[in-house]
């Protein structure tokens, strides 16, 4: 496959955006496994822009390979929020047999005293489905007030719950 060649070299030529721009394009083209170890090496990779690793790290939930699991376990334990958020959400889409550790780490967002980090696991566990938090639904109650797009965000996400609490 000439494309996935062209773009490999380009790649370990690249700098880091040009690397993740690549690497999106190869997941489009099925080279999950190649796009996959690349990006884990950038999401764990502190001296890269956290802004790099977090967009690493969404690419990886992208990439459905299972392999990337144990790379996603270990950044769950990461003292940077951020990737530690991102690193749940992409273990989540993965959809492997360890999926549900990344219940158990965005829980632990919601007991947080920084009320920005608290929003931000509620927001990510309302949008996996996880309608058996408890405290979930009274963040989201409070986030749907707020004017702007996470208000609206947590809104949509409250109504997907009560509609699966409905169903179930």
């Amino acid at each position: 496959r000439t494309v996935e060649r062209v773009l490999r070299r380009a790649i370990s030529g690249a700098g880091v955006e040009g690397q993740l721009a690549g690497l999106r394009a190869l997941i489009d083209l099925d080279s999950v496994t190649y796009a996959a170890e690349k990006l884990e090496a950038i999401a764990a990779d502190e001296a890269i822009n956290e802004e790099f690793r977090l967009v690493a790290l969404e690419l990886i939930g992208m990439t459905e390979e299972p392999d990337a699991e144990d790379a996603l376990l270990e950044l769950l334990v990461s003292y940077n929020p951020k990737i530690k958020l991102a690193a749940a959400r992409a273990l989540w889409r993965l959809d492997t047999p360890n999926s549900h550790r990344a219940k158990v780490a965005l829980r632990e967002f919601l007991q947080s005293a920084d009320p920005e980090l608290q929003a931000q696991g509620a927001l990510t566990l309302a949008e996996i489905g996880d309608a058996d938090t408890p405290g979930l639904t009274d963040i989201l109650l409070r986030l749907r007030r707020e004017p702007g797009m996470r208000g609206q965000l947590a809104d949509a996400l409250w109504k997907k719950l009560q509609l699966q609490r409905t169903i179930q």
